[in-house]
């Protein structure tokens, strides 16, 4: 095998062997970059001389590698972790930084390559969405800023379930939309409800998932407003936040997460 891409998102493993078909991979331990290579190796077969394209593996890396914003997506390289050495075959895609407000981004980075390399004209915001939602300003081929939500932690906190659009969303986003300051006594009087049996579990999750939601647009209202909207994720992430912003009268134009992230590995690939 010449070459293999590999993005990790959280515990979640993606593999796309010379560029083909995706193999994924849940890990409970997640990967780190000490066990990268044996988790590779335990689902493909690689030489000696495989190019390892890696993405979202750079939490161990020593502070000089971040790059700060405003940049071009950086392409993969090799990098000098803080305490370990690293397989010369891996090259791994630098993280990208903000200081104000403070920010990291980790596998969103090839992911907004993935979206620059398919559409170099591309004036606008991408909504990238997992367990955390990242909101990234792009121009020029350049990101120039971004902010992040954790709003996929706070719901798996409140209920451990998933964000999802369902009876009540609607009301309950346009609810944040105009007042997103009533958030937390909202969530209790939901929490409340369902102890007193006048809400079931899906109707709790539907109406939790539009205030988390509603909350994060009316936060981030000045990324979308009539602004260009790329949603980016796997179909179920990115379905509330496609109707979300719809409501509001975004044209948004939703996006596979994994083909971005394929697509801007490629480029490191291409580039060397």
């Amino acid at each position: 095998m010449k070459w293999i891409a590999v993005e990790v998102e959280g515990n979640i493993l993606r593999l796309w062997p010379e560029g083909g078909d995706e193999i994924r991979r849940e890990l409970e331990a997640g990967v780190t970059l000490a066990s990268l290579i044996p988790e590779i190796e335990h689902t493909v077969s690689i030489t000696a001389d495989t190019q390892i394209l890696a993405s979202g593996m750079c939490h161990e890396l020593c502070s000089g590698a971040v790059m700060p914003v405003p940049c071009r997506p950086p392409k993969a390289r090799h990098l000098v972790p803080k305490t370990m050495q690293i397989d010369p075959r891996v090259a791994l895609v630098p993280p990208v930084m903000q200081d104000h407000p403070t920010g990291v981004m980790h596998h969103e980075v090839s992911r907004i390559a993935g979206l620059i390399a398919k559409d170099p004209n591309f004036d606008g915001v991408a909504c990238l969405v997992g367990t955390n939602t990242v909101w990234a300003h792009i121009s020029a081929e350049e990101i120039v800023s971004f902010q992040s939500a954790s709003t996929g932690q706070m719901m798996h906190a409140l209920c451990g379930g998933c964000l999802r659009v369902g009876d009540g969303f609607d009301d309950a986003l346009s609810d944040m939309m105009s007042r997103p300051q009533a958030l937390s006594a909202r969530l209790a009087s939901l929490q409340a409800a369902l102890d007193l049996g006048r809400l079931g579990e899906d109707d709790l999750t539907a109406q939790m998932s539009g205030l988390l939601v509603g909350a994060e647009l009316a936060a981030m209202r000045p990324y979308w407003l009539g602004q260009r909207v790329a949603v980016i994720g796997e179909a179920d992430a990115i379905a509330p936040y496609q109707h979300g912003l719809t409501a509001q009268g975004v044209m948004i134009e939703p996006m596979s997460g994994a083909s971005l992230a394929l697509a801007g590995l490629a480029t490191s690939r291409a580039d060397g």
